[in-house]
């Protein structure tokens, strides 16, 4: 059976090998500031950050799980507004309407379901979270084909005229 790789690992190498996205972010001195779960201490603003995820849901049909959920949260942190917003802007770009592989998971499709900016005035720096919708099928996801429905069964005869 094939090795499941997680959402936001691949949401992770997808936004680093987005050009867009890498430019946005290239002021870090120590690499790209793009980090999963924490931030590296002495990172530089602006950074992502993709969090754990927020939810994973199956969607089942009749013979089991067709296709996964999952949501998971991106927060940009800036010095400033407009800083925030471009790199929030290139990672939107990068996510919405994707479909097709993504670093090895069978991604349906990606959404941007919501975005929004929040300033911690006591720390000087704006923060804006992206929400990434993730819809994406994994081996054991696979919809089973299901039977044809069998004849119906007259005995093996033929019904008299009465």
């Amino acid at each position: 059976m094939a090795m499941l790789i997680e959402p936001r690992i691949a949401l992770y190498d997808h936004l680093k090998s987005n050009s867009n996205v890498t430019a946005t972010l290239a002021r870090c001195i120590h690499g790209l500031c793009l980090y999963q779960g924490r931030v590296s201490s002495g990172a530089k603003n602006p950074l992502a950050l993709i969090q754990p995820p927020i939810s994973r849901v199956p969607t089942r049909i009749l013979s089991g799980v067709a296709y996964r959920r999952q949501r998971l949260q991106v927060t940009v942190v800036a010095d400033t507004q407009p800083e925030a917003e471009t790199v929030a802007r290139a990672i939107m770009a990068a996510v919405e309407g994707f479909s097709g592989m993504m670093a090895g998971l069978d991604v349906m499709l990606a959404t941007v379901d919501n975005d929004r900016q929040v300033f911690f005035d006591e720390v000087d720096e704006v923060y804006h979270h992206i929400d990434v919708m993730i819809l994406y099928r994994d081996g054991a996801a696979e919809a089973v084909e299901t039977e044809s429905e069998p004849e119906p069964d007259n005995g093996g005869g033929e019904i008299p005229n009465e």
